[in-house]
């Protein structure tokens, strides 16, 4: 273990991932013994606080890309989801308390980090250094690219395909124009 990140060998995430959501799972039962009589307020904010952080730690390093790995991480999203509205049976859905209680999807939140940080690192805010790892295209404006195009890296195995800088720049070359230009 590094920095709080289960590395192995083959840079497979699945050890990781089970480490995650055994951690947060046990700290989720901490929490329902401890605020099960709390108000949803109570119940979303310690969530929020004490859960997620756990989750979350290094995600956009680490994120899954199997959908096994990701169902186990949502299992505990829609577990809490269910543990802040006290809504167990099965004929309630996680769904609608998620959007109760403005649980955005662990994917589209990791989706969101991926692309702020690399914003920052294109931007200079960084401490990386962006010329060791891509190059943004000349400013030739095509019909679907936008001005900071980042030509996406040659892959050739599923761990760095699934890796940080191939995914977040595959996303990147979807945005707008409007939306990678820094802020003046």
């Amino acid at each position: 273990m590094y920095l709080g990140l289960k590395l192995t060998s083959d840079m497979r995430r699945n050890e990781h991932v089970d480490y995650v959501c055994s951690k947060a799972r046990k700290a989720f039962l901490s929490l329902r013994r401890n605020v099960f009589n709390a108000t949803p307020e109570v119940k979303s904010l310690a969530y929020k606080t004490l859960i997620r952080p756990t989750i979350e730690y290094a995600k956009t390093v680490w994120d899954p890309y199997t959908s096994g790995s990701h169902s186990k991480l949502d299992e505990i999203h829609r577990l809490a989801a269910r543990f802040i509205f006290n809504k167990y049976c099965r004929g309630h859905s996680p769904t609608q308390p998620c959007e109760l209680a403005k649980l955005p999807s662990l994917e589209l939140r990791t989706e969101y980090d991926r692309l702020k940080i690399l914003f920052l690192i294109i931007h200079d805010h960084g401490k990386i250094d962006k010329n060791d790892y891509y190059r943004i295209s000349p400013d030739e404006y095509f019909r679907n690219r936008h001005s900071m195009y980042i030509p996406p890296p040659t892959v050739r195995n599923d761990c760095f395909k699934h890796s940080f800088y191939p995914t977040a720049i595959k996303q990147w070359n979807m945005l707008t124009d409007a939306t990678v230009r820094p802020y003046l």
